[in-house]
């Protein structure tokens, strides 16, 4: 499970890192953004890290960015959806628990999306996406963990402000 989670990310932050003119493009005329943040793993929030805090922390960032939050409404006002995924795993040797975690970081923004091939189907489709991996101490995991989905939260408002310039 371990090595299949790290050749995921490895995979996903290859793709992601590659930011195309054609996933900023995606973001002109986005207007108001929804965050879910998945819920964390028991033994993340045992190591002090709870869901509702990085929940808190991008909905500020968004905020301070100007970026409006809403649920779907008015087709015409842009919307979508930024979805946070953290795992983490405890390296573990010999069967015993670990001090050291591994965690990887995934931020994408899903919005609805119309088929050319029949404008009738819309369907959420992710538009924007950026991954990062990353190791820590158990001591430090929680900080790790925070800086890591703030710098991609960054990512996202910089590749909005282009497509969205004041």
């Amino acid at each position: 499970m371990g090595c299949l989670l790290a050749v995921v990310v490895c995979l996903v932050a290859a793709r992601a890192t590659a930011d195309s003119d054609l996933q900023s493009d995606t973001l002109k005329g986005l207007g108001r953004v929804t965050v879910l943040v998945e819920s964390l793993q028991p033994e993340v929030e045992r190591e002090g890290l709870a869901t509702s805090t990085l929940q808190a922390d991008v909905d500020l960032k968004l905020r301070q960015a100007g970026i409006r939050d809403g649920l779907p409404g008015d087709k015409n006002l842009g919307w979508g959806m930024l979805y946070v995924n953290v795992n983490a795993l405890n390296l573990r040797k010999g069967g015993l628990r670990s001090a050291v975690y591994t965690f990887s970081v995934i931020v994408q923004l899903s919005q609805l999306v119309t088929l050319s091939r029949d404008p009738k189907i819309t369907s959420l489709a992710v538009t924007w996406n950026d991954a990062a991996i990353g190791s820590a101490d158990a001591r430090e995991l929680s900080t790790a963990i925070r800086r890591a989905v703030r710098d991609k939260v960054d990512e996202f408002i910089n590749a909005y402000r282009v497509a969205n310039p004041r």
